[in-house]
């Protein structure tokens, strides 16, 4: 590879784009969002250009007089090359139609003198002994992934949003659709898990929080993107079991004491001859006082970096996260919940975070939680856009034959509040949207596998 002294550079698409505007005042409405100052090489089309997108963003006109006038009030017009050098600019154009590409290919070459330059930085911290590795390569890892997704598209106007909802419900097929989860009266209250939205799951232990976040996990692979599960609380190896028992529909105390009959070991291995591979979770067990929100943001970059998409994050869960002792622990957590909402903004995937519930529904005679009762709340609720909180009458209750899971959704940013039930098998991690459907699943089972 030829390594040249001049970086890389398109200096005649860039006069292009100059004679376009001033051709054209309309062409820069068309390249504005995307195009910056700072993308120009040369760096008299860098003091015009940003002295057209000031005039552009005041609703100001952008023809040849008025910028030239601009430069002039500037005092930077004979730095630029005089108006001499604007009107040849427009002299050579004869149409702005393809102002747009010319942005794209200067957009282009702007990435590679960056890319060029974090490099450079790079070699640096190599070099560099007193900092230390992982940090090292976490800097450069966020570096890389800031230039790959800095695409400058963090705007929108009302007209465009308008026309891509137009465009969505005409071509249904190419639309982003939500993640159905299966089950039916909460996906109906919250349209599954969203793209871009923060999910917290409340609930004390034993309800089932752990059970829908793998749940949860398992959803979001079938779209064949990977998700991340970053367990704070579980040993990977658990995680794992509790997985394959869910998928096998073995009883988890047989898969983790390795304690197998003929039947369970059938069912094993058919589940892994039809699941293996298509349900692409990576499971991190990082304990939670190292399980900081910039390691959490490296995996999901370098993710992301590797397969351009994630299918969603799941953490498990939030208040193990971090520094426990911390003199304001809610503050600290409301901090980590809105990380967690950028997480789904940024990689355009559901972030699923678990809570834990404070012990005081204890001692109240409806045990049913509510927003406030999740653990140091502080701003984690504030930040969510869905919460979510579990309750078993069969756990206070055994008498009660009421084995319904209810999932009660105490917040809903974009959709209505209320409590969605289903049927939870703890021993197998199962769930079903009635009863009749977890008989006809056990049926089924029964009938395909003989005790």
């Amino acid at each position: 590879m030829t390594i040249t002294s001049l970086p890389p550079q398109a200096v005649d698409a860039e006069c292009a784009i100059i004679g376009s505007i001033l051709f054209d005042p309309k062409a820069i409405g068309i390249i504005a969002d995307n195009l910056s100052a700072s993308a120009f090489y040369s760096r008299a089309n860098n003091l015009i250009y940003g002295v057209v997108l000031e005039l552009h963003r005041k609703n100001q006109p952008t023809d040849l007089i008025t910028v030239s006038q601009a430069l002039r009030d500037r005092k930077i017009l004979d730095s630029v090359g005089g108006e001499s050098y604007l009107i040849q600019a427009v002299e050579s154009t004869v149409s702005a139609v393809n102002v747009d590409q010319y942005a794209k290919l200067v957009n282009q070459k702007y990435l590679r003198r960056q890319l060029i330059d974090i490099g450079y930085k790079i070699i640096e911290m190599g070099h560099d002994p007193i900092v230390e590795i992982e940090e090292s390569l976490d800097k450069a890892s966020s570096m890389i992934f800031g230039l790959k997704t800095d695409r400058g598209d963090s705007q929108i106007t009302l007209d465009e949003g308008w026309n891509q909802l137009i465009y969505d419900i005409e071509h249904p097929e190419e639309s982003v659709k939500p993640i159905l989860t299966g089950l039916d009266s909460y996906d109906e209250m919250t349209g599954g898990l969203r793209a871009g939205e923060l999910l917290i799951v409340a609930g004390r232990p034993s309800m089932g929080k752990s059970w829908l976040g793998n749940f949860f996990a398992l959803t979001a692979a079938r779209t064949g993107n990977p998700v991340l599960f970053f367990s704070a609380e579980m040993a990977k190896r658990s995680l794992v079991d509790r997985f394959i028992c869910t998928l096998s529909k073995v009883d988890l105390y047989r898969i983790i004491n390795r304690d197998m009959t003929d039947r369970a070991l059938h069912m094993l291995f058919d589940a892994y001859t039809e699941n293996y591979g298509n349900f692409p979770i990576i499971i991190d067990d990082t304990n939670g006082s190292a399980l900081t929100m910039q390691y959490i943001i490296t995996q999901c970059q370098k993710l992301y970096m590797n397969h351009t998409a994630i299918g969603g994050i799941i953490i498990d869960y939030i208040q193990l996260i971090g520094d426990a002792n911390s003199m304001n622990r809610a503050q600290s957590l409301g901090a980590i919940a809105q990380g967690f909402k950028e997480l789904a903004k940024d990689f355009e995937c559901p972030v699923v975070a678990l809570a834990q519930i404070n012990r005081g529904v204890e001692g109240r005679q409806d045990k049913r939680p509510s927003m406030a009762d999740i653990k140091d709340s502080g701003g984690i609720e504030q930040a969510a856009d869905v919460v979510a909180a579990l309750y078993r009458d069969n756990y206070y209750n055994p008498e009660s034959g009421n084995d319904e899971l209810e999932i009660i959704v105490t917040k809903n940013r974009n959709g209505p509040t209320g409590t969605a039930k289903c049927f939870f098998v703890p021993e197998s991690g199962l769930f079903c949207n009635t009863r009749a459907d977890l008989n006809r699943l056990e049926a089924e089972l029964l009938q395909k596998y003989p005790s």
